[in-house]
């Protein structure tokens, strides 16, 4: 669980308690397009464990306690299943962010305890109307409270904090089980990937200035790099050469996802790489 606080790892598999709680952003699916505006609202919850009861938590606690592990955080299913959600006014022009997830019905009483007065507009029109209301704006860019406002700007990776395992495309799964055959491996890659893109930093002009080897960069013309980005990379790096692909992320190498049949591009690539590294 590369990523996750010293204490949700400890109690990970531990033997000693209830090892096979779900942590809550393995529960809950947001669909992509609106992930990162959920993560506004769920973010601060995504690494609680999901137990039973006051008596799992507690034993959870003692554990942790004993080792000198930290501190972990709980929801507790017998306590959210007496919730009773109010009715409140959903602004114009919203949708209720209870209809763009996911969850198994046994956790669907702890999504409308964080969710069910949380709606999601596209623009700003629903903020005069919220009327006690959370309005998140569909990209992420603000969150509108009762009595508060937050927001700015949007970040490469957010929403990659309620990545998990059930919402990793099926296709790159099957694929990864394809070639290795091992589901714990697939839940290594997973955790380490999640972990690079949320402790990613930055490289500075002069970090890439440093640069003296040879380097190629690629991309493609509808990338998640802007081509303008890779142009300026380009020029910073002393020993650079520059190749921008028509497609999106991945595509010019066959990135399973988004790789079109018959494309020769991926193909010629690779052709342009080996002619790069044997120059």
């Amino acid at each position: 669980m590369e990523g996750y606080p010293e204490s949700v790892k400890f109690l990970h598999n531990n033997p000693k308690w209830n090892h096979t709680s779900p942590i809550l952003s393995d529960i809950i699916y947001v669909k992509e397009e609106y992930r990162a505006a959920v993560e506004n609202v769920l973010e601060p919850y995504l690494n609680y464990y999901v137990v039973n009861d006051l008596e799992e938590g507690m034993q959870a606690i003692y554990l942790l306690d004993a080792n000198q592990k930290g501190k972990a955080n709980f929801f507790l299913l017998d306590r959210i299943d007496n919730f009773k959600k109010v009715e409140e006014h959903q602004p114009a022009n919203t949708i209720k962010s209870l209809d763009v997830i996911e969850v198994e019905e046994k956790y669907r009483h702890l999504a409308e305890y964080l969710l069910y007065n949380v709606y999601i507009a596209e623009g700003e029109d629903a903020l005069e109307d919220s009327n006690g209301s959370t309005v998140l704006e569909k990209h992420g860019k603000f969150v509108k409270g009762k009595f508060s406002l937050s927001g700015g700007s949007v970040g490469l990776f957010e929403g990659m904090e309620q990545a998990s395992l059930t919402n990793m495309p099926e296709l790159l799964k099957t694929a990864y089980l394809q070639i290795k055959g091992d589901k714990n491996g697939l839940q290594v890659m997973h955790d380490k990937d999640k972990a690079r893109m949320l402790q990613f930093k930055d490289w500075s002009d002069e970090d890439l200035s440093l640069i003296k080897a040879p380097a190629l960069i690629i991309a493609g013309d509808k990338d998640v790099v802007a081509p303008v980005h890779a142009v300026e990379m380009a020029q910073k790096i002393p020993n650079a050469e520059l190749l921008i692909l028509p497609g999106v992320h991945g595509f010019c190498i066959g990135e399973v996802c988004s790789a079109k049949q018959n494309s020769k591009i991926p193909e010629l690539t690779v052709g342009l790489i080996k002619e790069f590294l044997n120059t």
